[in-house]
C-alpha cells in the first residue's frame, strides 16, 4: 500500500539537490531569497528543463507544523486551533511539480514582500476549514505556540490561490493540510534550500548542467545530495521496508517453529 500511493505529483522527470549557503555571504535572509529568486529565473530559461524551483522541505518529507485562525472565526481560539504544515518555496514551485492551480493564483514575484503578503492553501485544508465558503481573499493567521525558539509569534497573510493535495509530512492515511509562503516570508529560513527540477527528458541527463549554472552563478554555494525524486521516496520509505522484512522474517520463523512443534507433538501422541 505505501508503494502504490498517490502523493499528487508525477515523480518521473524530477531531481532534487540541496544547495549550501555560505554564511559569510548568505547571512541574511534576503540575500538568501534573492539568491534562490535569481537562480530559478536563470535555470527556468534552459530548453532542457522544463520548470525549476525551491522549497524548505521536499515533497512527502516533512514541514514546519504551526497553529492556524482565520480571521473572523471564533470557532478558532486558544487549543482550538488547528495544527497545520508550513512550507516555504519559490514562485514556480507548482509549475515544478507539474500541477496546476485548482482556485486562485500561484505566487508572483512581488509576494511576500511588505503589504504583498500572500500564503496558498492545499485542497485538504479548504476542505477542512473552509467548508461552503470562499477562501481566496481570506487572511489566515500561522501561530507559533512558543515551542519554535526564535520564530515569530504569528505569520499573516492572504489566501491567494488553492493547490492540489500534495503529501507532504510522510505516508499517514490522510495527506496533511498545508500552507505555502514564500522564501521572503519565512524569519527561520535555514542556510540551505532543496531545489527541484523537472526535465524534459531524462533527469539524470541534467545534474552536470544544473551544476554548472549553479557555479556560474557563485562557485562558493555547494551542491549536495543530487536525487531523482523517485530516490528520495524510496529513502522515506526505508524504515517501513526494513520494519516491514524483519518482521517476515520473524513470522517465517515463527511458522518453522510451530510446524516443527506440532509435527514433534502429533508424531509422539501417535
Amino acid at each position: 500500500n505505501l508503494y502504490r500511493m498517490d502523493i499528487g505529483i508525477d515523480t518521473s522527470r524530477l531531481v532534487t539537490m540541496q544547495l549550501i549557503f555560505p554564511v559569510r555571504t548568505y547571512s541574511s535572509l534576503e540575500s538568501r531569497a534573492s539568491f534562490l529568486d535569481r537562480l530559478e529565473e536563470r535555470l527556468n530559461g534552459i530548453s532542457t528543463i522544463e520548470g525549476v524551483s525551491s522549497t524548505n522541505w521536499l515533497p512527502a518529507s516533512s514541514a514546519s507544523l504551526r497553529r492556524f485562525e482565520i480571521d473572523g472565526r471564533s470557532d478558532m481560539t486558544g487549543e482550538q486551533r488547528p495544527l497545520v504544515g508550513m512550507v516555504a518555496v519559490g514562485s514556480r514551485y507548482f509549475d515544478a511539480l507539474g500541477v496546476r492551480m485548482l482556485r486562485g493564483r500561484a505566487f508572483t514575484a512581488t509576494d511576500g514582500e511588505p503589504g504583498r503578503e500572500a500564503m496558498i492553501i492545499n485542497q485538504r485544508l479548504a476542505e477542512m476549514h473552509f467548508r461552503g465558503e470562499d477562501p481566496i481573499g481570506k487572511r489566515i493567521r500561522l501561530i507559533n505556540d512558543g515551542n519554535i525558539p526564535g520564530a515569530p509569534k504569528f505569520y499573516q497573510a492572504t489566501v491567494v490561490g488553492i493547490s492540489p493535495t500534495i503529501r507532504q509530512r510522510g505516508f499517514e492515511a490522510d495527506p496533511d493540510p498545508v500552507v505555502y509562503i514564500t522564501h521572503g516570508q519565512n524569519a527561520l529560513m535555514a542556510m540551505s534550500a532543496n531545489l527541484i527540477v523537472r526535465a524534459r527528458s531524462n533527469p539524470v541527463a541534467v545534474a552536470a548542467l544544473l551544476r554548472q549554472e549553479i557555479a556560474a552563478m557563485d562557485p562558493d554555494v555547494p551542491v549536495t545530495n543530487i536525487r531523482t525524486m523517485d530516490e528520495v521516496l524510496a529513502r522515506n520509505r526505508w524504515p517501513q521496508r526494513v520494519f516491514g522484512t524483519m518482521f517476515l522474517v520473524f513470522a517465517v520463523i515463527a511458522i518453522v517453529l510451530a510446524a516443527v512443534g506440532l509435527y514433534s507433538v502429533t508424531a509422539y501422541s501417535v
